[in-house]
């Protein structure tokens, strides 16, 4: 247990956000890593954004199942935040 409270610190003093190594440890693997982390970020400001209580992993995963289509601009951020409260 010793070692989780160090791996949190240790979080803590790198300024680390838990949220977003979470999503991150739920990208597309197969992706490049530059690509992973569009995609973190992309998750996470859209989280933020919507500014209301939103099931994170649903969304992750909604937003890894389209990336092509949302690279393209064929699935909007209304569209995924629908989607997440829908399902």
């Amino acid at each position: 247990m010793e070692k989780y409270f160090e791996i949190l610190e240790n979080m803590k003093l790198n300024r680390l956000d838990i949220t977003k190594l979470y999503i991150l440890s739920s990208t597309d693997n197969r992706l490049s890593k530059e690509e992973r982390v569009e995609q973190m970020n992309y998750v996470y400001d859209l989280w933020l954004d919507a500014d209301v209580d939103l099931d994170l992993s649903r969304m992750t995963d909604i937003v890894i199942e389209n990336w092509k289509k949302i690279k393209n601009g064929k699935m909007t951020d209304e569209e995924i935040l629908d989607e997440t409260v829908c399902y």
